[in-house]
């Protein structure tokens, strides 16, 4: 369920922030990064969201404890849930 916010300008702020979250998506597979960061789903509404800083961040540490990294950012405009269900 989207957050509604009473102050238009709030709501106006949170979309610009918004605009660089991206999502992580093994191109591969076409899976994405569950939003636990930890496994893989399929469905936008349970995959990772965040910032390329962050995103950066969870890579470094599954490298550094030895794990492979498959994942590459996608914004998130482009993989937006409203989105998936308009095109079926």
């Amino acid at each position: 369920m989207p957050v509604q916010l009473a102050n238009p300008k709030e709501r106006a702020l949170q979309t610009l922030l918004a605009k660089d979250k991206v999502r992580l998506r093994n191109p591969q597979t076409g899976e994405l990064l569950h939003l636990s960061g930890q496994g893989t789903t399929t469905d936008v509404t349970w995959s990772w969201l965040g910032y390329n800083h962050q995103a950066e961040t969870l890579r470094s540490r599954a490298t550094t404890r030895g794990e492979d990294w498959p994942f590459a950012p996608v914004p998130r405009n482009l993989l937006d849930p409203a989105r998936e269900v308009e095109d079926v």
